[in-house]
């Protein structure tokens, strides 16, 4: 009855309030076991992020090609897809070739 009314109360099912309970008996705390961030590691350093983004800034019509070969002149080995990726995190417009100039 006591999780019912807990349920009511903070308007939420009462399966979360069964997890919650059952997480607090369990480990006597409802913080998660994991530290720190989850997963993969970024390859490159916050520094070449912010080289990306500048670039851009610069020459926003720029693809993320053209963006990858400026970069690696600057001595960062990066690919395109990582560049659109990084871009897009910032919210910037990240571009690509419309035809295959080939």
């Amino acid at each position: 009855m006591i999780k019912c009314a807990i349920a009511s109360e903070c308007s939420v099912l009462l399966g979360a309030v069964n997890t919650i309970l059952k997480l607090h008996q369990n480990r006597n705390s409802l913080q998660p076991r994991r530290i720190g961030r989850c997963g993969r590691k970024k390859n490159k350093a916050p520094r070449d992020d912010s080289k990306i983004i500048r670039m851009s800034r610069l020459n926003p019509r720029m693809t993320s090609h053209q963006l990858t070969v400026e970069i690696e002149l600057a001595g960062v080995s990066i690919d395109s897809s990582t560049v659109r990726r990084r871009l897009l995190a910032v919210r910037r417009q990240a571009r690509r070739q419309h035809q295959n100039p080939y």
